[in-house]
């Protein structure tokens, strides 16, 4: 979901329209895409622009002079010690800074007159036209900034709309330096087109002048076209879009939109450029989430000047973001921020319908229309650990989760149209708001037939049908509600969005109350829990796929047999997760298997081991492989292991050990571990013997010395996994609940509570971007003999055919994923059998720390043997003494599905090579 792109309360503005002829140029430099009909403010309905000249027009500018104003210089401008000139507009200016001490009151002078472009918004602006030999398409980048009514130091914009401008112009001349070393760049230019309200024009369009090619005013916004509901400006997607659009030189173009508080990385649009396979193909790219600057911390009201030191103070802080990136201090966002669409995919679709950025479920809803017109292999996800750069946010405070609702006016102004949402495909109920009611209900019309007793969806333009069919026909499912899409739905069934309705439709006036329904339970838990029992196998039972490791993989057995001895001789209390009963005692440390369990005083003889806290390699999962071979490569070599705060650091805190209310962070995880934590990294001239230097990608990919006993590898990272789920973060002191997926379906955590008894069965939907996933578990199918597919899919069939004999198919179902194979998980919903037992966890409570514990704990565990967090989360389960752990399987030659690999599998890497 999208957030932050215009949260403010606005005065209600009227539609209105602009027209002007050929005005004087600012501009040393035109620029071949501008408009050539651009409007003089002065000539703008409402505006307060006189004639006299703009203090910016005293003078030229030094040649290449070093500055951090906002505009490109005459000859062009200083980016990384290199000066670059871009294909965009050059402002003549003085080089005298401009003061303005009061910085709610801008210069008179900077409001009263300035030029820019806006397009005649009733006909389709005259563009010079690209040559014709040229293939390469026209790259336009359209935001929708917006005026802070809030006093800051940014004003008129604020401290993420400043630094985002200046981000894109970054992007700018990185791109323009790479097209001159490069000859297979994709675009011929890029072009930034700022889309803004009426009313927030003469506020803004004097700094926006300075970042964007093209200043457009949108024709409309929610507050004139819901008058009795909204006053904020919020303005429409489809206008945004057409701005950029209007500015295309020609149809070969490619259009990226992201919101208005969303950062580029200097390399997002050479990423772009490689990313794109074919001249159609569309990216959906989400966002890094970094921490949020501390705006103070700039002591900002210590400095002089006007745009050139908010320009400077913007760069400052996009500095922040770039480091963040680069020491690996970001997390992933789960939403949809930033779309690359081609003119081709573009003309197929309406452009968004009536639905407006800044609130859910518009996002999500367009990428969808955009997957279904552009069909299979169209369309691909860029996730940020993906990309180097990418974009960023500061902070995640997703304002749109404010509630404020008031029904009865949204009936009073909507009435029967209300109906409409039960056909957005992805909404969550009950709306927190009345802007994502709106939105919910404007995607609703979007994606209904269109009249007539047709069955296309009016999201899709006359002329493209067959496209649509072609593309999307398998996927159709109209099943007893007579809607499409049922197989994309996220976040509500259309059975829940009818009844949803109904009831609204009933008390209007009051705020519907959604209860959250258990699946049924048909058949006795004892009868379930003794098939459980029964059917729990050897952990490391023998295969015939043993790789020449017999006596190791005995020598496992036979350690945790006499382990499991030890416990059943004793009494002892159960280790508890989330209120799960684990099946080991907390007071063992997995056992006196491990030796030297003590941590040795550091001592600057013996070789250091340091990890680079700016090398994470990879998603969480691979950060946990690269932890637990850190401290393996520490027991092979002899060393001692070390690190900084860093990406290591960031992961273990996110989950673990932040909790402990006798103990900080950093002092429990050097005793658990017996890692340092150095506040500069060591050097050789400090004394020590030696130093490694190690990153996270080295970490992965390293696998124990031949010399080192499997058993031993297994007790390594089993004492290590058990340590941390002896001090998960509950949530207390500042932390993140990993119970919280655990809590939200089964209720309190505790030894008394449902939670502690509940049989249920956690499913990871893991499809490792399409053909890179089959290529992979093709690899793991070759080492140990599983299926080549089955794990990907996890088709209905295949799941019964796991739980069945399992007795679990009268329990919930609780699916865990990240949002790539929304096939998968429908294809289970619409299973009559799987249906009514699968759950999701619901939107808002979600998080990876939350999923791990709840698929740690489960009854039964169903993973992709080629996912590293599948993995990871099965040796979780194995070092807390859990069965039932359903990875890698495969038909007989009856047709029934076996397991064809031990549990040990996951340890070896013989089998699992870097995984393991």
């Amino acid at each position: 979901e999208n957030e932050g792109a215009h949260p403010q309360s606005v005065p209600r503005s009227s539609r209105r329209s602009l027209r002007g002829g050929e005005p004087r140029s600012l501009w040393r430099f035109r620029s071949p895409f501008r408009d050539p009909r651009t409007v003089d403010v002065k000539d703008v309905p409402g505006s307060q622009a006189a004639s006299q000249p703009s203090i910016m027009d005293n003078g030229p500018v030094q040649e290449h002079q070093s500055s951090t104003f906002g505009e490109p210089l005459a000859k062009g401008f200083h980016h990384n010690g290199r000066v670059y000139a871009l294909n965009a507009p050059v402002i003549e200016r003085q080089d005298q800074e401009v003061i303005a001490p009061d910085l709610e009151e801008q210069p008179q002078s900077l409001k009263q007159h300035h030029e820019v472009t806006a397009p005649v918004l009733e006909e389709q602006p005259q563009q010079q036209q690209q040559p014709e030999s040229s293939s390469r398409s026209q790259l336009i980048h359209v935001v929708s900034p917006y005026h802070s009514r809030t006093k800051n130091y940014f004003y008129p914009l604020d401290s993420t709309q400043w630094p985002m401008l200046v981000s894109l112009q970054h992007a700018q001349a990185e791109y323009m330096k790479w097209k001159e070393e490069s000859s297979a760049q994709k675009f011929d230019s890029v072009i930034v087109v700022c889309a803004v309200t009426a009313a927030d024009y003469d506020a803004l369009h004097d700094v926006l002048t300075r970042y964007c090619q093209h200043t457009t005013v949108l024709p409309r916004t929610t507050s004139t076209e819901y008058p009795q509901l909204l006053s904020k400006d919020l303005p429409f997607f489809r206008d945004i879009l057409e701005a950029g659009i209007g500015v295309a030189a020609s149809d070969n173009y490619h259009l990226v939109f992201t919101n208005s508080d969303i950062c580029l990385s200097e390399s997002f649009y050479i990423e772009v450029d490689s990313a794109l396979e074919s001249p159609d193909q569309v990216l959906f790219i989400n966002r890094k989430t970094v921490r949020d600057v501390n705006v103070s911390e700039l002591k900002l009201e210590e400095r002089e000047g006007y745009f050139r030191a908010k320009h400077q103070a913007a760069k400052e802080i996009v500095a922040h973001g770039h480091f963040s990136i680069d020491s690996g201090d970001w997390t992933v966002h789960p939403g949809v921020d930033c779309f690359v669409m081609h003119s081709s995919i573009l003309k197929k679709i309406d452009l968004g319908g009536d639905m407006f950025v800044g609130y859910p479920p518009f996002d999500f809803n367009f990428r969808l229309s955009l997957q279904v017109m552009t069909g299979s292999g169209g369309s691909s996800i860029l996730h940020s650990n993906m990309l180097s750069g990418g974009t960023f946010h500061f902070g995640d405070d997703m304002s749109w989760r404010e509630k404020s609702l008031s029904e009865e006016a949204v009936w009073n102004a909507l009435g029967a149209d209300v109906n409409y949402l039960t056909w957005c495909p992805i909404v969550a109920l009950p709306p927190k708001n009345a802007e994502t009611l709106l939105n919910a209900v404007a995607c609703g019309k979007w994606f209904h037939p269109r009249d007539g007793g047709s069955i296309v969806p009016r999201f899709v333009k006359d002329g493209f049908e067959k496209d649509y069919f072609n593309n999307y026909a398998a996927l159709l499912d109209y099943s007893e509600t007579g809607m499409p899409f049922t197989k994309r739905t996220m976040g509500s069934t259309p059975e829940e969005r009818l009844e949803w309705v109904a009831d609204f439709s009933r008390r209007f006036g009051s705020s519907p109350v959604v209860t959250q329904e258990r699946s049924p339970v048909p058949h006795d838990q004892l009868d379930s829990l003794r098939t459980l029992a029964e059917t729990e196998e050897v952990w490391a039972r023998l295969v015939t796929n043993e790789h020449g490791r017999k006596d190791e993989i005995v020598a496992a057995a036979k350690a945790d047999a006499e382990f499991k001895t030890m416990l059943a001789n004793e009494e002892f209390e159960p280790m508890n997760v989330c209120g799960r009963p684990a099946k080991i005692g907390a007071q063992y440390d997995y056992p006196s298997l491990l030796t030297g369990s003590s941590c040795p005083e550091v001592s600057m003889d013996r070789p250091l081991l340091f990890i680079e806290p700016g090398g994470r390699y990879g998603r969480t999962g691979n950060n946990l492989v690269s932890f637990l071979h850190a401290l393996q490569m520490a027991r092979d070599t002899g060393s001692q292991l070390s690190t900084m705060n860093g990406w290591l650091t960031r992961v273990m805190k996110d989950m673990w050990m932040a909790s402990n209310p006798e103990m900080n962070f950093e002092e429990l995880f050097e005793r658990s571990f017996c890692i340092k934590l150095f506040d500069i990294m060591p050097r050789m001239d400090d004394g020590w013997s030696d130093i490694k230097v190690v990153t996270g990608k080295e970490l992965f990919f390293y696998t124990q010395q031949p010399d080192v006993p499997l058993s031993d590898y297994m007790t390594t990272q089993t004492f290590a996994l058990r340590t941390l789920f002896l001090n998960y973060n509950d949530g207390s002191r500042n932390t993140r609940d990993m119970c919280s997926g655990v809590r939200s379906l089964f209720g309190a955590v505790d030894e008394q509570s449902l939670a502690a008894d509940s049989l249920y069965t956690v499913i990871h939907i893991r499809h490792l971007e399409g053909e890179a996933g089959v290529k992979l578990l093709g690899y793991v199918a070759h080492t140990t003999g599983c299926d080549k597919s089955a794990a990907l899919y996890m088709e209905p069939e295949y799941v019964k055919s796991v739980l069945g004999p399992l007795g679990m198919l009268s329990h919930p179902i609780v699916l865990i994923h990240d949002g790539e194979n929304l096939e998968a998980i429908e294809r289970l919903r619409n299973d009559p059998v799987t249906g009514p037992l699968v759950k999701l966890v619901p939107e808002g409570v979600g998080w990876l720390g939350g999923d791990i514990a709840l698929a740690a704990t489960a009854s039964v565990f169903i993973g992709n043997p080629a996912s590293t967090l599948s993995m990871l989360i099965t040796k979780i389960r194995l070092s807390l003494g859990f069965a039932h752990n359903e990875l890698f399987k495969a038909k007989d030659e009856e047709g029934n599905w076996k397991t064809v690999c031990g549990d040990h599998c996951v340890f070896d890497n013989t089998v699992m090579f870097s995984c393991a």
